[in-house]
C-alpha cells in the first residue's frame, strides 16, 4: 500500500544479526530520498519532494513494522489497558488493578486457549486464560461480587472455569489483532471492567453489560518495541510535521495532544515543547523529536496514533494529483478516523477535504455518464452512522423497494452502531427504522428484517412473548430460545421483557406450563451458578438416574446450575468414568418437554443449535419464527 510498494505478499522474517548495519544503510538511503530496505522488508520512499513540502514523500503505510504480524497468537506477550480510563493492567501476582499510566509500568500478559500449542491463532469467541508473564499466575473470577485476582492454574474440575474468559471482539474480522478492543466474559457471564470509582481501581466482573466501561484494548509487546527504530522515528516526525517545514511547531504539537488520548491526560504543552525544543528555535527538529520520543516520557501508542493521523491527512493532500492513490487512501480509512482526518486536513491546508474531493472528481463529469466515482468518494468521508441511515432510506424510499440492498444492509448492521443508527434514522426520516421496514415488507421476509434490525435481547423477548400469548403455548420455542442463551443473555432478556410487556418473564412462563418442565424452566432463570466438584457432580448425576425411578429434583438442580464451560467438562468426565454419554442416559430416563429442556442445557452450543434448526423444519410446516 505504499506509494511505490511491491505487489508481492509481505513476509515476516526474523531480524538479522547485522540489524544495526542494515538500519545504518537504511538511514543513508532515507536521507537520500531513495528506496529503503530494513531487515529484508522494503520501506519504499518516493524520491524528490512534493510541491510545497520539504523532505521525501513518505509511504502511506510504514513497511518496516511488517517484521511482526499484527495478529495475536497464544503466548504472544501483550499489554492490556482499560479503554475508558486509558490505564493499563498491573499485578503483583495476587491483586490486579488498572493503575499503570503506560506500558513501561504495566504488567505483561499472554492468552492461552484450552490445550492448544503456543503460536495458535486466537479468534473472536475463544475461551482464553489470561496469564501474567512475570509470576505465571492466571486471572481468576471467583464469583460476581469479589475483586478479580491472579492465582495459580487450577486443574479441571477444581475451579478451572473461573480462569476461563470468553473473548468477544467489537467488530470484524474474527481474528484477534494488535490494538483490538475486546470484552472478556467470565464463567458467570459477567464482563470484566475496572472499578474507576475506587482509588485502587481493581478489576471486577459483576455485570453482564457490554459497554464502554467494559472495553479493554490489547497491545502486542513485540510490535510496539519493533516500531521504535530510527526509520520509524523519522516517519513519525514527518507525520507530526503537518506543514512540511522540517519542524514540529507548537501549534502542530498542541493539535496532536488535543486529538490523541493515549497518555496525554495532565500533559502540559509547555513541558512537551521544552523537552522537544530545548534550543527554543520555534519547533522540534527531527533529532530533538527523536530524542524526546526515545526518552519514554510519552507512551509509544501516542506516536503510533499520531503517525496514523498525520500521515493520512498529508497523504490525502499529496495524492490529490494521483487518482489511484486517492482511492486507496479513502477506501482504507478507518471509520473512527474520518472526522479527525478532515480536521487535520483543514489544519494542514486551510481547505475543506470534501470540497477538494468534489473538485478533483468533477474532472470526470460529462453530458452522458453519471459521476458515480464522485458520489462514491464523497460517501467515503461521511460519518458511518449517517451513511448507514442514508443507504437504508434510499433502499426503501421512492417507487418500490430495493430488497437486495435492504437485506444486505439490515443483516450486516454493526452491533456498535445499532442504537445510534436507530436514533439517527428517526431524526432524519421522522419515523423509526422498524416502522419503515414494516411498511415496505411483508410475511416472513418482514420477520427476518425486523429480527435483524432489533437487538438480540429484544428479538428473543418478542419471540418468547409470541410463544405464550394467544391460544396455546409453543413449548418448543420456549426451550430453544432459553437454553441457547447464557446467564448474562437471560438476565438481559428478562430486563427487556419487563420493559416491553410490563410483566415478569419468569412469572409469565410459570403461568403457561406445569410439572417438571415448569420446575426446569423456572430453575434456568433463578438458579445461581456456583463452584462445583467435577467428580462429585458426575457421581450425583449418575445416582439421580440409576436404579428404580429418577430423582427429577436432583437432576434439575445439577443441570440448571452449570455454566456452558462446566457442562463441557461434565460431559467429558461422565463419559470417561461411566462409559456412556450423559445425553444418552438423560434421554433414556426422561420424556416430553422436560427431557427437551434438559438436553438443550446438556448439549454443546453447536449441537443444541443443530437440534433446534432440525426441530424447526421437521414434520408438517416450518416454525418460521424459531428458524429466524
Amino acid at each position: 500500500m505504499g506509494c511505490c510498494g511491491s505487489s508481492a505478499p509481505l513476509e515476516y522474517p526474523d531480524a538479522p544479526e547485522n540489524a544495526a548495519a542494515a538500519e545504518a544503510a537504511a538511514q543513508q538511503k532515507f536521507d537520500a530520498g531513495g528506496p529503503v530496505q530494513l531487515s529484508g522488508v522494503d520501506v519504499v520512499i518516493r524520491g524528490g519532494t512534493v510541491p510545497g513540502r520539504k523532505g521525501p514523500w513518505l509511504p502511506f503505510v510504514r513497511m518496516d513494522t511488517s517484521r511482526v504480524p499484527k495478529e495475536f497468537y497464544t503466548q504472544d506477550h501483550m499489554y492490556i489497558s482499560h479503554v475508558q480510563s486509558g490505564m493499563f493492567w498491573v499485578t503483583d501476582g495476587g491483586a490486579i488493578t488498572a493503575t499503570a499510566e503506560d506500558e513501561s509500568s504495566a504488567s505483561v500478559f499472554h492468552f492461552e486457549v484450552g490445550e492448544t500449542q503456543p503460536g495458535s491463532k486466537i479468534t473472536d469467541g475463544d475461551f482464553v486464560r489470561v496469564r501474567d508473564y512475570q509470576t505465571g499466575n492466571y486471572l481468576t473470577a471467583q464469583d460476581d461480587f469479589n475483586k478479580l485476582t491472579m492465582e495459580p492454574l487450577r486443574p479441571t474440575g477444581k475451579g478451572n472455569e473461573q480462569q476461563e474468559f470468553e473473548l468477544g471482539k467489537i467488530a470484524r474480522p474474527a481474528r484477534f489483532r494488535h490494538n483490538d478492543i475486546v470484552f472478556l466474559e467470565s464463567w458467570l457471564s459477567c464482563v470484566v471492567e475496572a472499578d474507576t470509582g475506587c482509588a485502587e481501581t481493581p478489576l471486577l466482573a459483576r455485570r453482564w453489560k457490554r459497554g464502554p466501561p467494559q472495553q479493554i484494548m490489547c497491545r502486542k509487546k513485540r510490535l510496539l518495541e519493533d516500531k521504535s527504530t530510527e526509520v520509524a522515528r523519522q516517519m513519525q516526525f514527518q507525520a507530526f510535521d503537518l506543514t512540511g517545514n522540517a519542524m514540529v511547531t507548537r501549534s502542530e504539537m498542541g493539535y496532536f495532544l488535543q486529538q490523541i488520548k493515549e497518555g496525554t491526560d495532565g500533559v502540559s504543552l509547555d513541558d512537551v515543547m521544552a523537552a522537544c525544543d530545548p534550543e527554543q528555535v520555534g519547533g522540534a527538529t527531527r533529532e530533538n523529536f527523536a530524542a524526546w520520543a526515545d526518552s519514554g516520557t510519552m507512551p509509544e501508542a501516542f506516536f503510533n496514533h499520531g503517525e496514523a493521523l498525520g500521515n493520512v491527512a498529508q497523504r490525502v493532500r499529496d495524492c490529490l494529483e494521483e487518482e489511484a492513490a486517492l482511492i486507496e487512501v479513502l477506501a482504507t480509512l478507518p471509520s473512527d478516523l474520518i472526522e479527525k482526518t478532515r480536521a487535520t486536513f483543514v489544519l494542514l491546508t486551510g481547505e475543506d477535504l470534501v470540497e477538494k474531493i468534489v473538485a478533483k472528481t468533477s474532472e470526470q463529469d460529462g453530458y452522458i455518464f453519471s459521476n458515480y466515482w464522485q458520489l462514491a468518494m464523497k460517501q467515503l468521508l461521511v460519518d458511518p452512522v449517517d451513511l448507514w441511515c442514508q443507504a437504508l432510506q434510499d433502499a426503501m424510499d421512492g417507487l418500490g423497494t430495493d430488497e437486495d440492498t435492504l437485506t444486505a444492509l439490515v443483516c450486516t448492521i454493526p452491533e456498535e452502531f445499532r442504537d445510534s443508527i436507530h436514533q439517527r434514522y428517526k431524526e432524519r426520516k421522522g419515523q423509526s427504522l422498524l416502522a419503515h421496514i414494516k411498511s415496505e415488507t411483508s410475511f416472513n421476509y418482514q420477520k427476518v428484517l425486523l429480527a435483524q434490525a432489533t437487538t438480540p435481547a429484544l428479538a428473543r423477548a418478542q419471540a418468547l412473548n409470541g410463544a405464550m400469548v394467544g391460544l396455546g403455548t409453543d413449548e418448543g420455542q420456549l426451550i430453544r430460545i432459553v437454553t441457547a442463551c447464557d446467564r448474562g443473555e437471560r438476565l438481559e432478556i428478562m430486563e427487556v421483557y419487563e420493559r416491553a410487556y410490563n410483566k415478569l418473564l419468569v412469572e409469565h412462563i410459570d403461568s403457561e406450563i406445569s410439572g417438571d418442565f415448569k420446575k426446569t424452566m423456572h430453575a434456568i432463570f433463578t438458579t445461581e451458578e456456583s463452584e462445583y466438584d467435577l467428580d462429585a457432580d458426575c457421581q450425583a448425576l449418575k445416582e439421580a438416574m440409576e436404579g428404580w425411578g429418577t430423582d427429577e429434583e436432583a437432576l434439575i438442580k445439577l443441570v440448571c446450575s452449570k455454566t456452558k464451560q462446566q457442562m463441557r467438562d461434565i460431559r467429558q468426565r461422565f463419559e470417561e468414568t461411566e462409559g456412556r454419554k450423559l445425553v444418552d442416559w438423560v434421554e433414556s430416563e426422561t420424556s416430553g418437554y422436560f427431557q427437551d429442556a434438559l438436553l438443550g442445557l446438556i448439549r454443546s452450543p453447536i449441537d443444541a443449535l443443530c437440534y433446534g434448526v432440525r426441530d424447526c423444519i421437521k414434520g408438517f410446516g416450518t416454525d418460521d419464527t424459531g428458524l429466524i
